[in-house]
């Protein structure tokens, strides 16, 4: 079996909030992403949390994925 093609998301700097992260969720799934990188935001751990949380809610979950923060 080939391995998946890798679909990363760079959000890096874009000052996103907790009160972003269901439009990232959003894209994460439509995309299914593999790559989520969310470097230099203004998230709490609470948002990271509900993140992570959400991802591995979705029926899209990759068995090798990232998220980077």
């Amino acid at each position: 079996k080939d391995s998946p093609m890798s679909i990363i998301l760079s959000y890096d700097k874009q000052s996103l909030t907790d009160a972003d992260l269901k439009q990232v969720v959003d894209d994460a799934i439509t995309q299914q992403c593999t790559d989520l990188n969310l470097s230099n935001n203004e998230l709490t751990s609470a948002g990271m949390h509900q993140l992570i949380r959400c991802l591995n809610n979705s029926r899209v979950r990759e068995e090798k994925s990232s998220i980077s923060f």
